[in-house]
């Protein structure tokens, strides 16, 4: 579930990010991060789990193809408050914003395995006007 997180407007918010639909629709199933702003969000699993890998799936923003998040850091913890463990600075994702539906879900390893109840999700680049993610979830052991 989320816990918290930034967003461009109401029409894109953090909870878009947590299905994992094949087709971009405006406004109905993705997350994009306000103009300009490093996106950020917290997202409780629930309950501790052990993963090594996360899965996402970047946005263009369909209708506008002006947002693709470009590289993130991830950090994970047991609580909400922290203290935060940063397990991931990614690798540069590709400009989603000229690629056309289905966008491609990718795997990407964590730098080493993790136990968390808490994902952080830290902005760093992006692509056009801001970042934001169509899908994401851990990926389990």
């Amino acid at each position: 579930t989320v816990v918290s997180g930034n967003q461009h407007s109401s029409g894109f918010p953090v909870e878009n990010l947590l299905t994992h639909d094949k087709v971009e629709i405006h406004g109905k199933n993705y997350w994009v991060s306000p103009s300009g702003v490093p996106g950020t969000f917290i997202l409780s699993l629930g309950c501790k789990m052990r993963f090594a890998a996360i899965r996402l799936v970047n946005t263009r923003s369909c209708g506008y193809n002006a947002w693709s998040t470009r590289q993130f850091r991830l950090l994970t913890s047991l609580t909400q408050s922290g203290p935060w463990t940063q397990v991931l600075e990614s690798p540069e994702l590709e400009d989603s914003r000229q690629q056309q539906d289905p966008l491609p879900l990718q795997v990407i390893a964590l730098d080493t395995t993790t136990t968390a109840q808490y994902v952080k999700f830290q902005m760093i680049t992006w692509y056009g006007a801001g970042g934001g993610l169509m899908f994401f979830d851990i990926q389990r052991n």
